[in-house]
């Protein structure tokens, strides 16, 4: 499953504006993003003009690096019983075998 098959249409999907933003901020070219994160540039780019993600541990690699969750960078906020209906957006759009990726990274072990 990828995000460009699950049609998320969201009101608070930031995700292109949120990267360039967050990326800003950071202080981190593309080059330098690519290079610690293992995402190609090309794919990062498309992102930042709109082209949504087909590969959510991508995404979250990119997050990794920019100290952020999955949900604040494509969201704009972290995961709480007052939104979770963002919870169901990202559980729509992780398949079991990526959740179990990104589960399985030593970082996430404990």
């Amino acid at each position: 499953m990828n995000l460009t098959q699950t049609n998320i249409e969201h009101p608070n999907y930031v995700f292109p504006k949120f990267l360039r933003a967050t990326m800003k901020k950071e202080g981190i070219g593309f080059k330098e993003l690519c290079k610690k994160s293992g995402v190609k540039k090309s794919t990062l780019y498309g992102w930042t003009s709109g082209i949504r993600p087909r590969d959510i541990l991508q995404v979250y690699k990119v997050a990794k690096i920019l100290n952020l969750t999955i949900e604040e960078l494509m969201f704009g906020t972290q995961i709480t019983p007052q939104n979770h209906g963002y919870e169901l957006v990202l559980y729509r759009i992780t398949s079991e075998k990526i959740r179990e990726k990104i589960l399985s990274l030593p970082e996430n072990k404990r």
